[in-house]
């Protein structure tokens, strides 16, 4: 009979350590949210250079900004929702008409989603998970409108520690 208990009991706390957050997963992106978020300002790109006469050459597009910064050194973790956690951040190049960013690694554990957005609502990519949309642990954001993007990662409280997520590059549009 103690064996059985001691079986019971194993089962509930195991079951306990495993069961989903309180509640649903919070809205993502939201302007309240983002109000006190951290953020990287980025360099201006440089000015558009005037075409040459050599029309084989390809035309840029977007400016690189090496970033180079995860979720322990940039932005900041926030209760969203009960069970839940976000990490919020924003990258931001005045100058830049669109951005996007590339995020290597990228590994968020079950349950875990990431959102790209633009400041007003044109952009809304998400929820990605797992190691990525090609699961190659890469990730490439969709283009935002104006010179601001956001970031977010929602994951249950008790996986946190779990992701693995760095900005490895942004891309400040010239066009």
């Amino acid at each position: 009979m103690k064996r059985a208990a001691a079986a019971i009991v194993t089962l509930v706390l195991t079951g306990c350590a495993s069961a989903p957050p309180a509640g649903p997963a919070p809205r993502a992106c939201g302007l309240a949210e983002f109000g006190e978020a951290p953020g990287i300002m980025l360099p201006n790109p440089p000015a558009k250079k005037n075409p040459t006469s050599d029309k084989s050459a390809p035309a840029q597009v977007a400016a690189p900004f090496e970033v180079g910064k995860g979720t322990g050194e940039a932005g900041k973790w926030y209760d969203a929702a009960p069970g839940w956690k976000a990490w919020r951040l924003w990258l931001r190049s005045d100058a830049s008409r669109t951005m996007s960013v590339h995020l290597q690694p990228f590994d968020l554990p079950a349950g875990a989603e990431l959102w790209v957005c633009a400041p007003d609502g044109t952009t809304r990519q998400g929820p990605i998970g797992g190691r990525g949309p090609a699961g190659s642990g890469e990730f490439w954001s969709a283009t935002a409108r104006g010179p601001e993007i956001w970031l977010e990662v929602l994951v249950p409280a008790r996986d946190k520690d779990a992701v693995k997520l760095a900005v490895d590059k942004a891309f400040g549009g010239l066009r």
